[in-house]
């Protein structure tokens, strides 16, 4: 009977995380706007971003595969701020100083936010290291759940196409 009453009450406790951020992801493909804390403490919101290119990174300082990928998130930020696109990293551990520590020490320049739960609810996180590519237009390009080497290239590709799109649509007009 104890083991009965568990698996009901996990099975309560995903479901309630569940189903209130199925509703956050909009029929539009909009991403869900959000506002949270910088290392810096200044305020980070993705309507802010408005007319850019953004990408999300979700990670957590324990998480192998986070660590793997954060340098090529650096890179990623390094060689298309220039462009116009924001890379965000939202450390799903809901810590803002455990994530400076770990800005500091790794030398991440771009921004690093502390999650707060709904974000990783309304953005429907499952799995660590997550990545969002937003479009201009504030809709979803792409999702990607985990890291494996080489998928940086992928993320440039949907990004370039997203910058080349929007410019093509500009000069027709």
């Amino acid at each position: 009977m104890n083991t009965r009453r568990r698996i009901i009450a996990t099975v309560i406790a995903v479901l309630s995380g569940v189903l209130p951020a199925m509703a956050a992801i909009r029929a539009d493909g909009r991403a869900p706007d959000f506002s949270l804390t910088d290392t810096q403490g200044k305020t980070v919101t993705l309507s802010a971003m408005n007319g850019k290119v953004v990408f999300l990174d979700f990670w957590a300082s324990w998480c192998p595969p986070c660590r793997m990928s954060i340098p090529k998130v650096q890179q990623l930020h390094d060689r298309m701020k220039e462009s116009g696109v924001v890379v965000i990293g939202i450390n799903v551990e809901n810590n803002a100083r455990a994530a400076a520590n770990f800005a500091k020490k790794e030398r991440i320049t771009y921004t690093i936010a502390a999650g707060d739960g709904k974000v990783e609810r309304d953005y429907r996180i499952s799995s660590i290291p997550a990545f969002y590519i937003i479009g201009k237009d504030g809709k979803i390009l792409k999702k990607y759940e985990g890291y494996y080497p080489g998928m940086e290239k992928e993320w440039e590709t949907v990004i370039k196409q997203a910058l080349t799109a929007n410019q093509k649509a500009t000069k027709g007009k």
